[in-house]
Protein backbone atom coordinates (compact mmCIF):
# COMPACT_ATOMS: atom_id res chain seq x y z
CA UNK A 1 0.00 0.00 0.00
CA UNK A 2 1.33 3.70 -1.03
CA UNK A 3 0.32 6.87 0.66
CA UNK A 4 -1.81 9.03 -0.78
CA UNK A 5 0.87 11.89 -1.98
CA UNK A 6 -1.37 15.18 -1.40
CA UNK A 7 0.91 17.29 0.06
CA UNK A 8 2.88 17.52 -3.85
CA UNK A 9 1.96 20.77 -5.27
CA UNK A 10 3.86 20.02 -8.48
CA UNK A 11 5.19 16.58 -9.53
CA UNK A 12 8.91 15.91 -7.82
CA UNK A 13 10.83 15.69 -10.80
CA UNK A 14 13.90 14.02 -10.69
CA UNK A 15 15.50 16.63 -11.96
CA UNK A 16 15.32 18.53 -8.54
CA UNK A 17 14.72 15.21 -6.61
CA UNK A 18 12.52 14.98 -3.50
CA UNK A 19 12.81 14.59 0.42
CA UNK A 20 10.84 13.37 3.42
CA UNK A 21 8.83 15.73 5.21
CA UNK A 22 7.31 15.42 8.06
CA UNK A 23 3.41 16.57 8.58
CA UNK A 24 2.05 18.64 11.67
CA UNK A 25 0.39 15.15 11.97
CA UNK A 26 3.25 12.97 12.92
CA UNK A 27 3.04 11.41 9.50
CA UNK A 28 6.17 11.49 7.13
CA UNK A 29 5.18 12.18 3.60
CA UNK A 30 7.48 13.56 0.56
CA UNK A 31 7.09 16.03 -2.00
CA UNK A 32 9.85 18.21 -4.09
CA UNK A 33 12.13 20.47 -2.46
CA UNK A 34 14.08 23.26 -4.10
CA UNK A 35 11.23 24.61 -5.65
CA UNK A 36 8.31 23.68 -3.26
CA UNK A 37 9.87 23.76 0.51
CA UNK A 38 8.42 27.26 1.67
CA UNK A 39 4.92 25.77 0.41
CA UNK A 40 5.60 23.01 2.56
CA UNK A 41 6.99 25.07 5.95
CA UNK A 42 4.37 27.31 5.44
CA UNK A 43 1.90 24.64 6.18
CA UNK A 44 3.72 23.74 9.09
CA UNK A 45 5.69 20.54 7.25
CA UNK A 46 9.29 19.72 8.25
CA UNK A 47 11.78 18.83 5.74
CA UNK A 48 13.52 15.62 6.69
CA UNK A 49 16.58 16.43 5.07
CA UNK A 50 19.13 13.49 6.80
CA UNK A 51 18.01 11.18 4.45
CA UNK A 52 18.91 12.82 1.25
CA UNK A 53 16.80 13.24 -1.80
CA UNK A 54 14.86 10.74 -3.79
CA UNK A 55 13.92 9.98 -7.14
CA UNK A 56 10.55 8.88 -6.44
CA UNK A 57 8.95 9.01 -10.09
CA UNK A 58 8.87 6.81 -12.97
CA UNK A 59 6.96 6.98 -16.30
CA UNK A 60 4.19 5.05 -17.97
CA UNK A 61 3.92 4.22 -20.80
CA UNK A 62 1.91 7.26 -22.00
CA UNK A 63 5.06 9.30 -20.43
CA UNK A 64 3.36 10.19 -17.08
CA UNK A 65 5.01 10.11 -14.04
CA UNK A 66 4.36 7.57 -11.12
CA UNK A 67 5.22 6.87 -7.70
CA UNK A 68 7.67 3.56 -7.13
CA UNK A 69 6.85 2.32 -3.32
CA UNK A 70 10.39 0.92 -3.13
CA UNK A 71 11.96 4.07 -4.57
CA UNK A 72 9.80 6.69 -2.98
CA UNK A 73 10.57 5.08 0.55
CA UNK A 74 13.37 2.41 -0.04
CA UNK A 75 15.95 5.30 1.67
CA UNK A 76 13.95 5.86 4.83
CA UNK A 77 12.84 2.32 5.31
CA UNK A 78 16.62 1.22 5.17
CA UNK A 79 18.55 3.84 6.87
CA UNK A 80 19.45 2.49 9.91
CA UNK A 81 16.84 4.99 11.76
CA UNK A 82 14.49 5.54 9.44
CA UNK A 83 11.73 3.00 10.55
CA UNK A 84 11.62 4.27 13.78
CA UNK A 85 11.06 7.83 12.39
CA UNK A 86 7.59 6.14 11.81
CA UNK A 87 4.51 6.99 13.96
CA UNK A 88 2.48 4.22 15.48
CA UNK A 89 -0.61 4.75 13.75
CA UNK A 90 0.95 5.45 9.97
CA UNK A 91 2.73 2.15 9.95
CA UNK A 92 -0.49 0.40 11.01
CA UNK A 93 -3.09 2.61 8.48
CA UNK A 94 -0.62 1.76 5.83
CA UNK A 95 -0.37 -2.34 6.95
CA UNK A 96 3.72 -1.95 6.63
CA UNK A 97 3.70 -4.36 9.51
CA UNK A 98 2.73 -6.96 7.03
CA UNK A 99 5.77 -7.86 4.71
CA UNK A 100 3.31 -7.93 1.37
CA UNK A 101 2.45 -4.26 1.82
CA UNK A 102 5.69 -3.05 2.93
CA UNK A 103 7.81 -1.16 0.41
CA UNK A 104 10.75 -2.78 1.55
CA UNK A 105 9.80 -6.31 3.38
CA UNK A 106 11.57 -7.22 6.47
CA UNK A 107 11.81 -3.94 8.02
CA UNK A 108 11.36 -4.00 11.42
CA UNK A 109 9.55 -0.70 13.55
CA UNK A 110 11.09 -1.07 17.44
CA UNK A 111 7.80 1.01 17.91
CA UNK A 112 5.71 -1.65 17.72
CA UNK A 113 6.84 -4.01 20.97
CA UNK A 114 3.83 -4.32 22.80
CA UNK A 115 1.44 -3.28 19.85
CA UNK A 116 -1.46 -5.90 19.01
CA UNK A 117 -2.89 -5.75 15.59
CA UNK A 118 -6.23 -7.43 15.07
CA UNK A 119 -7.63 -7.85 11.81
CA UNK A 120 -11.18 -8.62 10.94
CA UNK A 121 -11.88 -9.49 7.18
CA UNK A 122 -15.20 -9.59 5.37
CA UNK A 123 -17.10 -12.81 5.11
CA UNK A 124 -18.37 -11.72 1.78
CA UNK A 125 -15.49 -10.22 -0.16
CA UNK A 126 -11.64 -9.72 -0.69
CA UNK A 127 -11.25 -6.36 0.66
CA UNK A 128 -8.55 -5.71 3.26
CA UNK A 129 -9.47 -6.46 6.64
CA UNK A 130 -10.35 -3.97 9.32
CA UNK A 131 -7.87 -3.63 11.56
CA UNK A 132 -8.02 -2.77 15.52
CA UNK A 133 -4.58 -1.82 17.05
CA UNK A 134 -4.08 -1.60 21.12
CA UNK A 135 -0.71 -0.93 22.72
CA UNK A 136 0.50 -2.96 25.85
CA UNK A 137 -1.64 -0.97 27.77
CA UNK A 138 -4.87 -1.87 26.21
CA UNK A 139 -5.22 1.61 24.36
CA UNK A 140 -5.94 2.40 20.98
CA UNK A 141 -3.16 3.64 19.21
CA UNK A 142 -5.00 4.45 15.95
CA UNK A 143 -8.81 6.60 14.70
CA UNK A 144 -10.08 3.11 13.88
CA UNK A 145 -12.11 -0.05 15.13
CA UNK A 146 -12.09 -3.16 13.48
CA UNK A 147 -15.44 -3.85 14.61
CA UNK A 148 -17.01 -0.98 13.85
CA UNK A 149 -15.71 -0.78 10.33
CA UNK A 150 -16.76 -4.92 9.41
CA UNK A 151 -19.93 -3.64 11.01
CA UNK A 152 -20.64 -0.68 8.86
CA UNK A 153 -19.11 -1.99 5.55
CA UNK A 154 -21.43 -5.57 5.44
CA UNK A 155 -24.56 -3.17 6.41
CA UNK A 156 -23.75 -0.68 3.49
CA UNK A 157 -21.84 -2.63 0.83
CA UNK A 158 -23.43 -6.20 1.39
CA UNK A 159 -26.89 -5.27 2.79
CA UNK A 160 -26.34 -7.41 6.29
CA UNK A 161 -29.41 -6.33 8.57
CA UNK A 162 -28.67 -6.05 12.75
CA UNK A 163 -29.95 -10.24 12.57
CA UNK A 164 -27.45 -10.97 9.96
CA UNK A 165 -24.79 -9.32 11.61
CA UNK A 166 -25.59 -10.70 15.34
CA UNK A 167 -25.91 -14.39 13.71
CA UNK A 168 -22.59 -13.90 11.78
CA UNK A 169 -21.06 -12.63 15.26
CA UNK A 170 -22.37 -15.36 17.26
CA UNK A 171 -20.56 -17.56 15.18
CA UNK A 172 -17.50 -16.10 14.64
CA UNK A 173 -17.08 -14.83 18.14
CA UNK A 174 -17.94 -10.77 17.09
CA UNK A 175 -19.87 -8.84 19.05
CA UNK A 176 -21.06 -5.80 17.50
CA UNK A 177 -23.21 -4.58 20.11
CA UNK A 178 -19.75 -4.20 22.25
CA UNK A 179 -16.71 -2.93 20.70
CA UNK A 180 -13.77 -4.05 21.83
CA UNK A 181 -14.69 -7.62 23.66
CA UNK A 182 -14.75 -9.74 20.14
CA UNK A 183 -12.50 -12.71 20.05
CA UNK A 184 -9.92 -12.02 17.94
CA UNK A 185 -9.99 -13.50 14.13
CA UNK A 186 -6.23 -12.86 13.48
CA UNK A 187 -3.67 -11.36 15.95
CA UNK A 188 -0.49 -10.34 15.42
CA UNK A 189 1.56 -9.29 18.62
CA UNK A 190 5.13 -7.64 18.60
CA UNK A 191 7.77 -8.54 20.84
CA UNK A 192 11.54 -8.38 21.73
CA UNK A 193 12.09 -12.32 20.18
CA UNK A 194 12.63 -12.59 16.97
CA UNK A 195 10.45 -14.71 15.13
CA UNK A 196 11.66 -17.70 12.96
CA UNK A 197 12.77 -16.73 9.42
CA UNK A 198 10.32 -18.18 7.76
CA UNK A 199 7.44 -16.28 8.74
CA UNK A 200 6.35 -14.29 6.28
CA UNK A 201 6.01 -10.91 8.54
CA UNK A 202 8.81 -8.91 9.77
CA UNK A 203 10.72 -11.03 12.95
CA UNK A 204 9.22 -9.43 15.48
CA UNK A 205 5.94 -10.61 14.76
CA UNK A 206 3.75 -13.55 16.52
CA UNK A 207 1.05 -14.41 14.69
CA UNK A 208 -1.81 -16.10 15.70
CA UNK A 209 -4.44 -17.60 13.16
CA UNK A 210 -8.34 -18.19 14.20
CA UNK A 211 -11.28 -18.79 12.41
CA UNK A 212 -10.44 -19.04 8.78
CA UNK A 213 -9.93 -15.79 6.99
CA UNK A 214 -12.78 -14.81 4.67
CA UNK A 215 -14.79 -17.92 4.63
CA UNK A 216 -17.81 -17.72 7.17
CA UNK A 217 -18.32 -21.06 9.10
CA UNK A 218 -22.67 -20.65 8.40
CA UNK A 219 -24.66 -18.24 5.71
CA UNK A 220 -26.39 -15.33 7.43
CA UNK A 221 -29.71 -17.01 6.89
CA UNK A 222 -28.37 -20.23 9.28
CA UNK A 223 -27.52 -22.60 7.26
CA UNK A 224 -24.19 -24.93 7.35
CA UNK A 225 -22.09 -26.83 5.00
CA UNK A 226 -22.27 -30.23 5.69
CA UNK A 227 -19.21 -31.77 8.21
CA UNK A 228 -18.05 -34.43 5.41
CA UNK A 229 -18.45 -31.91 2.84
CA UNK A 230 -14.91 -31.66 0.95
CA UNK A 231 -15.47 -27.84 -0.28
CA UNK A 232 -17.17 -26.41 2.15
CA UNK A 233 -16.73 -22.91 0.39
CA UNK A 234 -18.11 -24.45 -2.64
CA UNK A 235 -21.43 -25.66 -0.79
CA UNK A 236 -21.20 -22.37 0.88
CA UNK A 237 -21.60 -20.30 -2.67
CA UNK A 238 -23.88 -22.70 -4.18
CA UNK A 239 -26.29 -22.11 -1.30
CA UNK A 240 -26.15 -18.16 -1.36
CA UNK A 241 -26.53 -18.11 -5.21
CA UNK A 242 -29.02 -20.78 -5.37
CA UNK A 243 -30.98 -21.92 -2.65
CA UNK A 244 -30.49 -18.59 0.13
CA UNK A 245 -33.69 -17.75 1.33
CA UNK A 246 -32.21 -14.38 1.53
CA UNK A 247 -30.37 -13.63 -1.58
CA UNK A 248 -31.71 -11.09 -3.71
CA UNK A 249 -34.94 -11.62 -5.41
CA UNK A 250 -35.76 -14.83 -3.46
Amino acid sequence: MTMQLDARPVGARRSNGAVYYRKPNGWIDWGGYDDAIKHFTDRGFQAMTKYGRISALLKDAEGKDYPDPASVWGPILRHPEGPAEFPIDQIITLRWYRDEDNPVPGTRFPQLRGVKVTEYPCPQCKRAPFISATDADGQSVIDADGVTGLGNHLHIVHGWDRLSLTSYGERSGIDFNSIGTATKVRELGFDDEPEPPQQSVAPEFEVTTGTETGVASACECGWEPREDSKNKQASMQTHKNQHCPLREGA
